[in-house]
């Protein structure tokens, strides 16, 4: 798991691209009392999130994700719940990438 992880943390961008997180963080994730209303507008958002990523990451996130989907059904086994995968993985698949301040020169 440490060298998958590692793997995706090493790539030029976030899996899920600074874009794609941001538009992310502004939809409003449903509760146990929403709406089938409310959670397949969500459902939709966030497929039409990863429809705008570039292909090459679009077709990794797809590869990724049904691997971690394989793990979550073998819960049983790896005592890995959803919850707990997405604990592991979600800071590394999605972030804002900061770009570091230049230092300050003597000039």
């Amino acid at each position: 798991a440490q060298l998958f992880k590692k793997f995706l943390a090493e790539l030029p961008e976030p899996l899920l691209t600074t874009v794609g997180y941001r538009k992310l963080a502004k939809l409003i994730v449903p509760t146990r009392h929403a709406s089938d209303d409310e959670v397949t507008f969500f459902n939709q958002s966030c497929q039409n999130i990863l429809r705008t990523l570039p292909t090459e990451y679009s077709e990794l996130a797809h590869v990724v994700f049904a691997f971690l989907s394989c793990c979550v059904d073998q819960e049983p086994r790896t005592k890995m719940s959803l919850r707990n995968i997405s604990i592991c993985f979600a800071p590394i698949l999605m972030r804002e990438m900061y770009i570091p301040e230049r230092p300050l020169s003597d000039n």
